[in-house]
């Protein structure tokens, strides 16, 4: 995605962006802290971005923000996890769905629909998001099928994204 996708861009009023805050806040388990923050939000063909300083921090999908992987390396987030083995990482870094099998380890708050973050088990840092199509207990004892629909990775459009 180029600068050129981006149709309209505008800073948020603070109301829309307490809004914003609070859902996003909720749904992660931590304060964000986007209160504090002047954030701009950009409407591309496929999602609209909120955007700190020229870093797409959020992203919209079916209605709702989520922390794009740059947001959750910004952020310290501990809920709506999934661990992968160190085998999946070339995988998921490809764009790749998540496979049960590389699954070691998930938030037993997540349920089938919620959007969640891969993390590899050595690092825990961010690789994908995505739509999770189990539950957190399924995710952990499941070996076969996918688990996982990668929506968001480290190489794609959204993370090469120039502002």
């Amino acid at each position: 995605m180029k600068k050129a996708d981006l149709t309209t861009r505008h800073f948020i009023k603070k109301k829309e962006l307490n809004k914003i805050n609070n859902s996003v806040s909720s749904y992660y388990g931590t304060d964000i802290g986007l209160k504090k923050m002047n954030m701009e939000k950009a409407s591309a063909p496929e999602f609209d971005l909120l955007i700190v300083k020229k870093i797409p921090i959020l992203f919209s999908y079916e209605s709702s923000f989520y922390l794009t992987l740059k947001g959750l390396l910004a952020h310290n987030v501990g809920k709506k996890y999934v661990t992968v083995d160190m085998g999946a990482v070339s995988f998921l870094t490809n764009g790749a769905d998540v496979m049960s099998p590389g699954i070691v380890d998930a938030d037993a708050g997540i349920v089938p629909g919620n959007m969640v973050w891969m993390r590899d088990e050595k690092n825990l840092q961010p690789l994908v998001v995505g739509l999770s199509l189990m539950s957190g207990m399924e995710l952990k004892a499941s070996n076969k099928g996918k688990g996982v629909k990668s929506i968001h990775y480290i190489g794609d459009e959204l993370w090469n994204l120039e502002l």
